[in-house]
């Protein structure tokens, strides 16, 4: 893992496994610190971070799709874990969309226990449509 990476997941990680009376942060802050940690956004390739208006509880991530896949696939597979346990440890039954900007397609799945797998193939190119 990168050590940008790694020193940033390290952190999220401590804030993430508090206690949550000690450590609680409203979803804004959330979405304000992974948007704005210009170490964050140059490694992961993060170019918008919101909170669905119409869904309050999934974050939505996305990311440059070229420069996401310059990351090794551990450590995208870590870091979308990191996200999605931050995520759900403040926002009751909250859920987490990493998407590719351009397409809106997600590169990201998660099962129940936020273990990540990555979207096999992003990066081809979308089928043309049949005239």
């Amino acid at each position: 893992m990168t050590r940008r990476l790694a020193v940033w997941c390290g952190a999220l990680a401590l804030v993430a496994s508090a206690p949550a009376a000690a450590h609680w942060l409203k979803p804004d802050q959330i979405v304000r610190s992974l948007g704005s940690d210009p170490n964050l956004r140059d490694t992961t390739g993060i170019v918008r971070v919101r909170q669905d208006p119409k869904l309050p509880r999934l974050l939505v991530i996305e990311v440059n799709r070229a420069r996401w896949e310059t990351v090794p696939a551990a450590d995208r597979t870590h870091v979308a874990e990191e996200w999605w346990a931050t995520w759900r440890h403040n926002v009751p039954s909250g859920v987490v969309a990493v998407l590719d900007t351009v397409t809106q397609r997600s590169l990201v799945h998660y099962d129940a226990q936020g273990r990540a797998q990555l979207v096999a193939g992003a990066m081809a190119p979308t089928p043309a449509a049949a005239p």
